[in-house]
């Protein structure tokens, strides 16, 4: 029962730094395109 418990526990450790580098990427490409067009991204949030 133990190893089945740590081997889940490693497997979500792994996922979960998995989707926080994808989410730190997305975030880097925003601002990004922030950072590259600020009036087109201004009128976006506008609209």
């Amino acid at each position: 029962m133990g190893s089945e418990i740590k081997e889940l526990i490693s497997e979500l450790r792994a996922l979960y730094v998995l989707v926080r580098g994808v989410l730190f990427f997305i975030f880097l490409m925003f601002i990004g395109e922030l950072v590259a067009t600020p009036e087109n991204t201004i009128n976006c949030f506008v609209d």
